[in-house]
């Protein structure tokens, strides 16, 4: 030890008791400054830089690299340069310190000669086209410390200023020049001029050089996350940078251009570990797959927060030095440096904590959306009955978030009681019982607190109820709206979901309010605590101090922490544990088992038996059990006696089921169904089932979109695709559902003769139909008589009360006690305790920030309270006061506006869009609309509200920490500017990457709802055809897309949140160092510093919170503007009136077109091509065609569902363009092809104004045949279920045709009204529709040709035309008739 003390004494040329002086006549000392600051970091950057000497270099270079890389090399190599005249200039000096001067030059010399070969050798490789590592811009700015000190020495010392002396004024100019490169340098760095102009990621294009290998510089596609990074890399997530810098270029765009997962969070590597068998627990599977990692992470996070405490008892030590004049100055810069490595490591572990966490969140989020998938694949027909469809995507969805967000909230709820108690402690040792006043509230408080929680859960739950309501009601809007706008039934359904808004409204203003309650308590309780505890404090005798005050606010502060925070992470805790009991309830459902479903081996005939190969053809009345027999059939249906034995049932059933499932893909992909494409079976399935006429009408013919369930085909075109793709899955069991209901009898007679009885010809086929002209073609005939027996968690506003008067109670706090310690007014102690500083803000955001100050409670005698103190007291009272009030009018105020925009948009955006034309619903799935009325809605009541009001706290609360610090520490300017800057710029280039992130997974989350709910829809014909192992992994693939982008979006916010800890480590750490500069020329107010310090601590928090609260409102003002696009830019039918309407019209009821032209949309054939027709009064009009002719655009333009493109329609005379649309559609009435019931009673869908007595609407259902069917369900109040699902097909189209009995309409449309009824019930209907519209205009469209036979007249359509129009004895006489045709082949 002592020989290097003697080594220094004689290198730096000092005293031997004191070798190595930090601080020397006022300044920081020459050995110091050349040993500390300058050879040290010149070393390092010799070793740094020549890491970079071996990275592979390209040999084909052809232009000349960016000039930013040649002005950075040129200012090396002159500082080196420079450096070398500095050593020779030494050598002529020849002083005491010259050897300290030449190792130091040397170091420089050595370091800069290093650097520039590194230059040399990553402009030649990888790096050209960028700036370069970032650490060489960290090893230059290093150096510069070193140059700034040389100079002020240089310019304190005469002799350096002496021009007598050359060798000295030359060694000042050269260290002055050094200044001219390093700063060209840091320009050159900022701005590389790198021209983007055509730049890909492989560069090889840019730079002309082909034959480099593009491994060079992969395509962030092709990126692997994380994995075989460097510690460094991953420590600051270096690795992400060529992600975010595609970002900011504006590229990231497809979520293909977004890294793969790290191998261990990948989706399948995930699931192999989580497996859920028998009866096991889901938390126990949970916590075998994912436990011990996760709690070895808590002690990640109990070292961060201990390590929390080390930083405010080291400024504690800082500030006692300021208050000491004659304290050594190691002292202070030994806190100081203790400061930087605290700060900087609790920094990096809380970081690396919360990565980690969100790993092993996103892990089990993996686990659980699987788990739910297969489930639902898997699960009997009758356990998965008990749920609706909503739910069971419920479970996926908000379930799982909420089991996600425990793995957050858990480690809390251990470590923020251990908070509470060390702060609680803290305050004792403080201020004594004083501090019992304030608690006092405190705890008063907490009971406030919890009431208010609760009160908010519970009306967050029923404006969750009344929400899901309104978006049911939404859905049945969006399903039926043609149908409601056939009917006029806009206002009726408008007024039902604003009954259902209202309520949703109420519970919302009474959520808003009471949050605003909360923040008032959050924002005023520090305020009020400290008032009371300083109150009491004085009353008792005692004098406060800078270390006291401030070490009290922040303990104060991190007690309000707690108390605030704890019953919302606990009520996080007890929603995750309600969430896994529902997953939990559904997982334990027993699953669909086949092999006990079937008998096996021989088998006995019970019932009846089906031989290999024969048709079997079912029929019965309507809702007597045909399609239930299939579902018996396909094991969908639960077994209570008697036995099933199906042959070969493990290769499954071909099924084409009643109502078409079809899936949103092209209508290729649809009948492959993930078999391979052959050709020539291919063509013939479509030529067998009809599809090849309608492939040549769709714009992309089979590659053709299809849209949700199939929305842009028509009945009959869906019903002939189910049937294709069951035909093309060649198994050899086809259960087929009334595939020919929706076709017309031409169409019919074709898939019978070239599919049933052509294609499918020894196969087994069993089809259930009502078209009895085709039974005699079948092997056995079945028919069946009687019926067989047969539902976020509110997070509270927690963010800092902003309002400037809180920085000015802090300001007079500090006024205050400086002033009375120049008043002498100090008990004269000797000294105060060692305390801690820091502000409530601190502790808003960083949870871990507790501080341990060690002292006596200072006391005096009790004595009257003084004048001044009372002053003091009361201004300070008053400017609280003050700040609690604006706080809680900002609340309120902004709760209010709230409310007042969620009624506003939604109320616009409800009339928008029930007003627009059909053609938007055509265009639009169904999906997108639904989203505007669930989600973005969601975001305009209560998120965009809530981060709104945080992002405004966040930007008032750090313009006053920056008026604040900037006045009690002016000199803090210094390094707040080019930080400022670097923080301007960091956040830049995370804005622009993470919206794309936040974009890109929403984009990818849809699928993989869409995808569960298609799946849920089409359970029945998945698990028919034994697709459901080919339906998981669609799922895994959808889900590790989004998996992807999530952990990509988690990871560029801990990039962001290590680099804002770094600005917030030097921001500290420059006050710190400050404040021990400024203590050394006297010029200190430690009540001033000890508020600026306070401050510094809480400015990581504010700066994150500040970054992450713009880029959510960001993302949460999108919600607006798709809203505001749907409330603005929909095209909206006309919504004129005709005043001078006869309220009798039309009274005759007759009909004429002349010359008709309709198109659906621009760009699409003549739907209706010059059709002129004349219907005269009370005139019956059978209308018949093939599918796609232009039956139904006869109705639709009659009911001006879509415009004519040219020509009139007129009715009683009268142009129906010139009457209003709800004029004329209310006199008009229809039964269309879709049967749509919306979710209520009987009643309510038959006659939703209310209007007809209850008498009527049951002569009605009696008409029908529904009287027994309803009677026996309840009667007239029975619910009808989601979408009518309690009735069959056939009866659901007697219902819409009893709510058309009940209009008394002149003209009455029918569209396929009875497709799905068997033929008795049908003759009876149609006696029924003579009988009630004896005298009034009937048009029929029917693919049953005896419908219409006693029709007065049959109007033929083609492609748009009329072809024929007369009386059927007429058509049929004629040889070349339509008509004659279709009698001669129905087959009777």
């Amino acid at each position: 030890m002592g020989l290097a003390e003697e080594l220094l004494a004689g290198l730096c040329h000092t005293d031997d008791q004191n070798p190595f002086p930090v601080w020397h006549n006022g300044s920081v000392s020459s050995c110091f400054n050349q040993l500390v600051l300058g050879a040290v970091p010149h070393a390092g950057m010799a070793v740094s830089c020549a890491c970079y000497l071996g990275i592979p270099r390209w040999s084909l270079l052809q232009t000349s690299p960016p000039c930013g890389w040649r002005l950075r090399l040129a200012s090396a190599l002159l500082v080196m340069l420079l450096f070398i005249a500095d050593v020779v200039l030494v050598a002529l000096l020849h002083q005491g310190d010259m050897f300290l001067d030449i190792l130091a030059d040397g170091c420089a010399i050595l370091a800069w000669l290093v650097h520039v070969s590194a230059l040399v050798v990553l402009q030649r490789s990888a790096f050209r086209r960028t700036r370069g590592p970032l650490l060489l811009l960290l090893l230059v700015l290093l150096s510069v410390p070193n140059l700034v000190i040389t100079l002020m020495a240089y310019c304190r010392s005469e002799a350096y200023l002496n021009l007598a002396d050359p060798i000295r004024v030359t060694r000042l100019a050269l260290a002055s020049a050094r200044t001219l490169p390093i700063l060209i340098y840091l320009l050159a760095f900022s701005f590389p001029c790198i021209s983007d102009a055509g730049y890909t990621l492989h560069i090889n294009a840019v730079d002309g050089s082909p034959l480099v290998p593009e491994i060079t510089h992969p395509d962030t596609g092709e990126i692997v996350a994380e994995d075989g990074s460097g510690c460094v890399s991953r420590l600051f997530y270096l690795w992400l940078n060529p992600l975010l810098r595609r970002g900011q270029r504006g590229e990231l765009d497809r979520p293909c251009h977004v890294y793969h997962l790290p191998r261990k969070l990948r989706t399948s590597v995930v699931c192999r570990y989580f497996q859920l068998e028998g009866k096991v627990g889901l938390l126990r599977v949970l916590h075998k797959a994912f436990g011990l990692r996760y709690y070895m992470l808590g002690l990640l996070k109990l070292v961060s927060n201990m390590l929390g405490f080390a930083g405010p008892l080291l400024l504690s030590s800082l500030v006692g030095f300021m208050e000491e004049e004659g304290a050594p100055v190691s002292q202070g810069a030994w806190c100081a440096l203790g400061l930087f490595t605290t700060t900087l490591l609790s920094a990096v572990l809380r970081n690396v904590f919360v990565f980690e966490v969100s790993k092993v969140a996103l892990s089990a989020r993996a686990s659980l959306v699987s788990v739910i998938y297969g489930k639902a694949l898997r699960v009997s027909g009758s356990g998965l009955a008990r749920f609706s469809l909503g739910e069971v995507v419920n479970f996926m969805s908000t379930d799982t978030d909420r089991m996600v967000n425990f793995f957050n909230s858990f480690h809390e709820l251990w470590s923020l009681p251990v908070q509470f108690s060390i702060a609680l402690y803290l305050l004792y040792l403080q201020v004594g019982v004083a501090f019992l006043g304030g608690l006092g509230v405190a705890v008063l408080l907490v009971p406030l607190n919890k009431f208010l929680a609760s009160r908010i859960l519970d009306n967050n739950k029923h404006m969750l109820r009344h929400k899901d309501s309104r978006v049911k009601v939404m859905t049945e809007i969006l399903f039926g709206i043609r149908v409601i706008k056939f009917y006029s039934w806009e206002p009726y359904f408008a007024q039902k979901v604003a009954g259902c808004r209202r309520q949703e409204l109420s519970r919302l203003k009474a959520i808003k309010y009471l949050d605003a309650v909360c923040v008032y308590t959050w924002a005023a309780l520090p305020v009020v605590i400290s008032i009371l505890t300083f109150v009491t404090y004085v009353l008792l005798g005692h004098e406060l101090t800078a270390a006291k005050v401030f070490t009290t606010l922040a303990l104060v502060g991190m007690l309000i922490l707690p108390l605030n925070s704890f019953p919302w992470v606990l009520n996080g805790v007890l929603e995750a544990k309600v969430s896994l009991e529902r997953i939990q309830r559904f997982l334990k459902l027993a699953n669909q088992d086949l092999q006990a479903y079937y008998s096996q081996g021989m088998y006995v005939c019970l019932f009846y038996c089906v031989f290999q190969g024969s048709l079997v053809v079912v029929v019965g009345k309507v809702g007597c059990g045909k399609s239930s027999l299939l579902a018996a059939l396909t094991g969908e249906l639960n077994r209570l006696g008697g036995a099933v034995y199906v042959r070969g049932q493990d290769a499954g059933f071909g099924l084409a089921s009643q109502e078409p499932w079809i899936q949103h893909a092209t209508v290729r992909d649809n009948i492959l169904f993930g078999r391979e494409y052959e050709t020539t079976f291919y063509q013939a399935v479509i030529e067998a089932c009809a599809l090849s006429d309608d492939l040549n009408v769709l714009p992309s013919g089979d590659k053709t979109e299809v849209g949700e369930n199939g929305v842009t085909l028509s009945g009959g075109q869906k019903a002939r695709l189910a049937l294709a793709r069951a035909v093309y899955m060649d198994k050899d069991i086809y259960l087929l559902d009334d595939p020919l209901a929706a076709v017309d009898a031409d169409v019919a007679h074709h898939l019978m003769q070239k599919c049933i009885m052509g294609i499918l010809r020894g196969k087994t086929r069993i089809l259930c139909t009502h078209r009895i002209e085709f039974v005699d073609k079948a092997d056995l005939v079945v028919c069946i008589l009687t019926q067989f027996a047969p539902v976020s968690p509110q997070t509270a506003a927690v963010f800092p009360s902003a309002p400037a008067s809180k920085n000015v109670s802090d300001w007079w706090l500090s006024h205050w006690i400086n002033e009375l310690k120049n008043n002498g007014s100090s008990s004269g102690a000797n000294g105060s305790s060692p305390a801690a500083y820091s502000s409530p803000h601190l502790l808003l955001f960083s949870p871990g920030g507790l501080m341990s100050p060690v002292s006596s409670v200072l006391t005096s005698p009790p004595g009257s309270v003084s004048s001044e103190v009372k002053f003091y007291l009361t201004v300070y009272g008053s400017i609280a006061a003050a700040n609690t009030v604006l706080t809680a009018a900002r609340a309120f105020l902004f709760a209010y506006g709230a409310v007042c925009a969620a009624t506003v948009i939604h109320n616009q955006l409800l009339d928008s869009v029930l007003k627009a034309t059909t053609s938007f619903f055509d265009t639009t799935p169904l999906g997108r609309v639904l989203n505007r009325f669930s989600s973005d809605l969601y975001s305009v009541d209560d998120s965009l509200p809530f981060v709104l009001n945080i992002l405004l706290a966040n930007v008032f609360g750090l313009l006053g920490m920056l008026v604040v610090m900037t006045c009690g520490l002016p000199w803090v300017l210094v390094p707040l500017l080019p930080l400022g800057l670097l923080y301007h710029r960091t956040q830049l280039f995370y804005r622009h990457t993470s919206r794309e992130l936040k974009r890109l997974c929403s984009l990818t989350l849809s699928p993989v709802y869409s995808h569960f709910s298609e799946t849920l829809s089409g359970l029945g014909t998945i698990r028919a055809s034994r697709s459901a192992a080919r339906f998981e992994e669609e799922n895994l693939r959808r889900l590790e897309q989004n998996q992807r982008c999530m952990f990509l979006s988690n990871t560029a916010m801990q990039w962001l949140d290590i680099r804002l800890q770094m600005i917030g480590v030097a921001v500290v750490t420059g006050i710190g160092v400050i404040a021990v500069v400024q203590h050394q020329f006297k010029s200190i107010d430690p009540g001033l510093v000890g508020l600026s310090l306070s401050y510094a601590l809480s400015i990581t928090g504010l700066l994150s919170g500040l970054i992450f609260s713009f880029t959510q409102t960001e993302m949460q003002l999108v919600s607006v503007e798709r809203t505001e696009e749907y409330s603005s830019g929909l095209p909206t039918e006309p919504q004129h009136q005709n005043t001078q309407l006869p309220a009798a019209w039309p009274e005759q009821g007759w009909l004429e077109f002349r010359g008709a032209v309709l198109a659906y949309r621009d760009g699409l054939p003549n739907a209706l091509d010059g059709v002129s027709l004349v219907v005269r009064p009370g005139e019956k009009v059978g209308i018949v065609g093939r599918t796609g002719s232009g039956k139904s655009t006869l109705f639709l333009a009659l009911f001006r569902m879509v415009e004519l493109n040219r020509g009139q329609i007129l009715v009683d005379g009268l142009d129906i363009s010139t009457v209003g649309l709800a004029q004329l559609r209310s006199k008009l009435a229809i039964i269309p092809q879709d049967p749509f019931l919306f979710g209520g009673s009987v009643r309510e869908n038959l006659d939703p104004y209310g209007r007809r007595p209850d008498r009527q609407l049951l002569d009605v259902l009696e008409q029908c045949h529904l009287g027994a069917v309803v009677g026996r369900m309840g009667g007239l109040d029975a619910e009808v279920g989601e979408r009518g699902k309690s009735f069959s097909l056939g009866q659901r189209q007697l219902l819409c045709l009893a709510r058309a009995l009940l209009t008394q309409a002149t003209i009455l449309c029918i569209d396929e009204a009875t497709a799905s009824v068997d033929q008795r019930t049908d003759k009876l209907l149609q006696q029924t529709i003579r009988d009630t519209f004896q005298d009034k205009t009937v048009l029929t469209i029917a693919h049953r040709i005896n419908t219409i036979m006693d029709s007065d007249r049959v109007l033929v359509m083609h492609a748009g035309k009329v072809v024929e129009f007369d009386t059927p004895a007429a058509l049929c006489q004629s040889d070349r008739s339509v008509f004659q045709r279709l009698v001669a082949g129905r087959g009777e």
